[in-house]
Order: structure tokens, then C-alpha cells, then sequence
């Protein structure tokens, strides 16, 4: 156990420091004394640490294999935070692929799962699936999800998840030139990335603000 989390320790570092081949040595050893020990319990989290880091490589079929394989490893009685939050990034991945449909059926069994409507993983999930309705020319119903997601979030106090709501409502408003009605979510999305100390994708929102009242 020790050598492991010391793995996994090193792995998580280099990621962060965009050192991906050696995050994916690292890993790659922890999962294979893992399944030398005959240790179950963290398969999946490990699989998934894998698959982040496949994703940032851009190994995208790679990844969801290995996602589909920690889904396997992982039941939603024993753990439905991490079985749902697999099922979110199975998701995201098939959407990365261009696969919007199965995408779409990834996201959609989330909020099948009984989960409280306000925990993290579903109110991360409601953009996705806005997103694709927005794609598909279903407008009234994408917008509806985006607000819905805004004021979940923010009724609970999740400013990652209110951040980027914000900012998915006003870039989807903007994409439709209803310029006006994005400065709002927009300005919010600004103030919750400055909460956040995002300076970056502050800087963003104030300019994307800028060139709504330009518009």
C-alpha cells in the first residue's frame, strides 16, 4: 500500500506538471500491483486517475476504454458518487469523440440514478446535456437546462459548478445572438471565476461582457 500511494502520489505531481508520460508509467504501476495484491477496492479510482491522464495526452479511445473498465469496478450501492461521476466522464469523452447520442444516454443516467437533484455530479451533468439539446436545434429546452443549472448551483453554493453554468448559459445565449440576455449570466460567470482566483477565464468573461454590449 505504500509503494502505491507513493505511485499514485508521483503520478498526480507530473500531471500537473503536464509530465503525462511519466504520470502514465507511474499509474500504470500502481494498477498492476493492485491486481498483483488482488485489490479490488481501488481499481476504479485508479483507472479513472488513468484515463484523466490519457485524456490530457489526447488518447481519447484509450481513455474510455479504461473509463468503461473502471465503471466495471465500481457499483453505485458501494460508491454512486464515483459510479455516477464515470458515467459524466464517459460522457464527456464519447462527446470529445463526436459520438453526441451515446454521449447524450452517458449523461441521462445520471440523474436516473436517484442521487440527490443538488449533489455536484448532477448539477455538473445539466450543461452537458444542455449542450447537445442545443446542438440538436432543441433551443428552448437546451436554455431551460442551462438556467436550471445556474440556479441549482448557485442555491448550492457549488461555485465551481455556478461558474461554469454561468458561463455555459452566456456563451449559449451569445451562439443564438441574443447578446443582451448573455451579459448577465456572463458578469456572474466573471465574479464567480474571480471567487474562484481563475484569473484567466475572468479575463475572458469581462471580455466576452465587453463584446455583448458591443454587439
Amino acid at each position: 500500500d505504500g509503494e502505491r500511494q507513493a505511485l499514485r502520489s508521483a503520478a498526480l505531481r507530473r500531471s500537473f506538471q503536464g509530465r503525462t508520460a511519466e504520470a502514465l508509467s507511474h499509474i500504470e504501476r500502481v494498477i498492476a500491483l493492485g491486481r498483483a495484491a488482488a485489490d479490488q477496492r481501488a481499481a476504479a479510482g485508479d483507472l479513472a486517475t488513468m484515463a484523466n491522464i490519457l485524456r490530457a495526452m489526447g488518447e481519447l479511445h484509450r481513455a474510455l476504454e479504461v473509463l468503461l473498465s473502471a465503471l466495471e469496478h465500481t457499483t453505485l450501492a458501494h460508491n454512486p458518487f464515483r459510479y455516477c461521476a464515470l458515467l459524466n466522464v464517459i460522457g464527456v469523452v464519447y462527446q470529445e469523440l463526436g459520438d453526441s447520442e451515446t454521449a447524450l444516454q452517458y449523461f441521462l443516467r445520471v440523474g436516473a440514478q436517484g442521487l440527490d437533484p443538488k449533489h455536484q455530479v448532477n448539477l455538473v451533468t445539466l450543461p452537458n446535456i444542455a449542450y447537445i439539446y442545443l446542438n440538436q436545434g432543441r433551443v428552448d429546452e437546451a436554455l431551460a437546462l442551462f438556467r436550471q443549472a445556474v440556479e441549482m448551483n448557485l442555491k448550492a453554493r457549488f461555485a465551481f459548478g455556478s461558474a461554469h453554468a454561468c458561463r455555459s448559459l452566456g456563451d449559449a445565449l451569445v451562439g443564438l445572438e441574443r447578446h443582451a440576455e448573455a451579459i448577465e449570466p456572463l458578469r456572474q460567470a466573471a465574479d464567480l471565476f474571480a471567487q474562484l482566483e481563475d484569473r484567466s477565464s475572468e479575463v475572458l468573461m469581462w471580455r466576452r461582457v465587453a463584446e455583448a454590449f458591443e454587439t
